[in-house]
């Protein structure tokens, strides 16, 4: 039996206008059915005339006529899953759902408001679809809305108010239309799966801790359009690898503990920053790179504390800004700073600035490009920053091994498309009988990060090899090329797998950065592609070489090597061809088996060791 309740409301008249009266019904399977026109707001919850049977509401029908729905309506109604609004409401007022049972809700385009905390505390609510005629989302409109996995927002609203969707701990991702200008605060704080959101180009105010511990956040691009960004806004965001803030951003402060506890890489502070607030970047564990533009003044205590994978700061600013207590607090104090080159007294003389022992000139734009190849070496003096340097080698075929020594490091695990097989030479080398000199080179894993100036062979998997976005790299008049090691050499006698450590042999391995004459082509020697080490009147520039000074026996580099340690058990070759089943010693020649003394031989391309009998 339906209960029938008629709630009539007295001739209200307020500015000339009449409240009409509201009808509603609740039935036995718990649809709640409203009628009428204005629905009145309930300031307290229980003025609505259903709140003391909210337990048994489980779905609202609001009939077409009615133009609001009042504050405060169907708060509490713990079993309430579903509502339907129809085109002729144009108002949602505050705290209307809140702590309400709703599992999902479409808002007509005829809505033009929703009321502060709409859905405040929706746990069960997981998905939205909000009309294109709502103008703002209002102060805690989804606060505490843990189990939202999907939102539309139509593409009129103009502002996310402040703890909007603050703790919605299961939202994905969500797309913001080019409508909104503002970000409140907090409006998507402790968000925690939350691994992708646009920031269109119309915002222009991202609020406090707007994004502070979405800790699935990945990357972010601040867009040119913003003017504030509030303290916190990305603060403890634990994945957060890659944010881009363009220099026509027109942020004057970065606030405090804006990007604390990021794992950011590296940052580019726009030019028009005057002030870096305390603990800005503190505990950013990863950051290797940082540039301080010429407006900053200021840098503010902690502001850098704690980011102890620094290598490479830059100050552009020509009057050293004012530095609060320990604010580049665990940062290697030996690392370069480069200013302004006619600044470099006063940064000496700076309070914290003057901690840095190596301390450096800027001589030329850090903007600047630089193209290299293995033809070109023409290293400009001056600091280029990550991305700004490019090192291109081509005309080979795939397959071919090439040597590199490069002036900035490398991650091989960046590049797993580059190179089949990479090796570093060792400080060993093994003199046969023949005269034959074995080069010795060591395979590395693909997470291998080698270092500038480290020589390198490797089998290329492409025609062309271009290196890009790889370390910082400064030259300036103190850069020489790399100095080459000396390789201890070995004496080998092809049977019994003896070793004697030989003298007269003098081996080294190097590498250059500009190109390398020598006139004595018994000396110098560079791998080609046939995979041989062969004499060369020259060294094209950023590769290896191999140099042998004051030989006797006029010895030969080949092109085998392997790993040479007690647990090696596998040759890595170069250029081995029609290996059989057979045995054969480091010589080459094939040997009996049931005659073999104690020593190092290879069978099916395998190093084995033969020990006592």
């Amino acid at each position: 039996m339906k209960k029938h309740i008629l709630l009539i409301l007295l001739s209200v008249f307020s500015l000339g206008t009449i409240q009409a009266e509201i009808t509603w019904t609740l039935s036995d399977d718990g649809t709640l059915t409203i009628s009428g026109t204005d629905m009145p707001n309930y300031n307290y919850p229980d003025y609505a005339p259903w709140y003391s049977q909210r337990d048994k509401i489980k779905k609202i029908v609001i009939e077409n006529g009615a133009t609001n729905i009042g504050n405060s309506a169907f708060v509490h109604c713990p079993n309430l899953t579903s509502i339907t609004i129809p085109e002729s409401v144009t108002s949602i007022g505050k705290s209307v759902f809140v702590n309400s049972g709703i599992v999902s809700i479409t808002i007509p385009n005829s809505v033009k408001s929703i009321g502060e905390g709409a859905f405040n505390g929706c746990s069960n609510l997981t998905s939205v679809t909000i009309g294109n005629r709502v103008k703002s989302i209002e102060d805690y409109t989804f606060h505490d809305c843990s189990n939202l996995t999907s939102i539309t927002i139509g593409n009129s609203v103009n502002s996310i108010g402040n703890y909007a969707f603050e703790n919605c701990k299961s939202l994905p991702s969500i797309i913001l239309p080019s409508s909104v200008t503002v970000i409140g605060y907090k409006a998507f704080h402790n968000c925690l799966y939350l691994t992708s959101i646009n920031i269109p180009n119309s915002v222009t105010s991202i609020g406090y801790e707007a994004f502070a511990e979405c800790k699935s956040l990945v990357s972010i691009t601040i867009p040119e359009s913003v003017t504030n960004i509030g303290a916190g806004a990305f603060g403890y965001c634990s994945s957060l690898t890659s944010i881009t803030i363009p220099n026509s951003v027109s942020v004057e402060s970065i606030g405090a503990a804006t990007f604390a506890s990021c794992p950011i890489v590296s940052i580019t502070i726009p030019e028009s920053v005057k002030i870096i607030e305390e603990y800005a970047f503190s505990f950013c564990s990863r950051l290797t790179s940082v540039t301080i533009p010429e407006s900053v003044t200021k840098i503010s205590e902690y502001a850098f504390s704690s980011c102890g994978n620094i290598t490479t700061l830059i100050c552009e600013a020509i009057t050293p800004p004012d530095c609060g207590y320990a604010c580049f607090d665990y940062v290697n104090k030996s690392i370069p700073l480069y200013v302004p080159a006619n600044s470099i007294n006063a940064y000496k003389e700076a309070t914290q600035w003057k901690e840095f022992t190596n301390i450096l000139p800027i001589s030329v734009d850090p903007t600047l490009a630089l193209t290299l190849t293995d033809k070109s070496a023409d290293l400009t003096k001056g600091y280029y920053q990550k991305g700004k340097v490019t090192f291109t080698r081509n005309n080979m075929s795939v397959g071919d091994y090439a040597t590199f020594c490069l002036p900035f490091d490398i991650d091989l695990s960046k590049m797993p498309d580059v190179f089949s097989k990479v090796y570093l030479p060792l400080n060993i080398g093994l003199l046969q009988p023949s005269g034959t000199l074995l080069m010795l080179l060591d395979e590395v894993n693909n997470n291998t990060i080698i270092k500038a100036g480290q020589t390198f062979v490797a089998k290329c998997l492409k025609s062309e090899v271009v290196f890009e976005n790889c370390s910082d790299v400064t030259f300036d008049d103190s850069t020489p090329n790399p100095t080459p090691s000396k390789v201890k050499i070995y004496n080998f006698d092809g049977t019994s797998g003896a070793l004697t450590q030989n003298t007269d042999v003098n081996l080294k391995i190097g590498g250059t950065y500009s190109n390398l004459t020598k006139l004595d082509k018994n000396n110098y020697r560079t791998l080609f592609s046939n995979g041989s080490f062969d004499s060369t009147t020259s060294v094209n520039p950023f590769q290896m070489y191999v140099y042998i000074d004051g030989s006797s026996l006029g010895s030969k580099v080949t092109s085998i090597s392997f790993e040479f340690n007690d647990v090696a058990t596998g040759i890595k070759e170069l250029r081995m061809n029609n290996i059989s089943s057979s045995i054969y010693d480091l010589n080459g020649r094939m040997v009996i088996e049931k005659n073999l003394k104690p020593g190092l031989y290879i069978k099916q391309g395998k190093k084995i060791v033969i020990g006592s009998r």
